[in-house]
């Protein structure tokens, strides 16, 4: 079921394009961080095996972290968990101090959105680098 506007002045409805909205950086931070964590939540069994299978490693099976498609999920996961990490911290920062400005939770959304960039930037150059 798609969003309408209602009818336009012809009778026919309307769709919301959702493509061509524009959001600002402090509602993408905040829907970003539920993503995250809801991305985390899912994830949270697959990470335990991960963690199951590292711990009963043998050396004469070969490690199924090494296959570039399981690095790369794990990966992606890691960056949820530091986006919701960053994005929780952002959250608290408001809530703590009282600093509900919108030119300070612009400032601060911009700050997460660089931290979790750079993070991605440097994590991946680090994991292809191992690779």
């Amino acid at each position: 079921m798609a969003l309408s506007l209602g009818p336009d002045k012809s009778g026919r409805p309307r769709f919301l394009n959702l493509w061509l909205i524009h959001l600002p950086v402090t509602a993408l931070v905040s829907i970003m961080h539920r993503i995250s964590g809801v991305i985390g939540i899912l994830m949270l069994p697959a990470l335990v095996y991960v963690a199951y299978e590292i711990m009963n490693y043998e050396p004469r099976k070969v490690l199924f972290i090494e296959f570039t498609l399981v690095g790369l999920v794990l990966w992606g996961i890691a960056s949820a968990y530091v986006l919701h990490l960053l994005a929780g911290l952002r959250h608290m920062y408001h809530d703590f101090w009282h600093d509900h400005e919108l030119q300070s939770t612009r400032r601060t959304a911009y700050i997460v959105v660089v931290l979790w960039v750079m993070w991605l930037g440097f994590s991946l150059i680090r994991w292809l680098a191992i690779e």
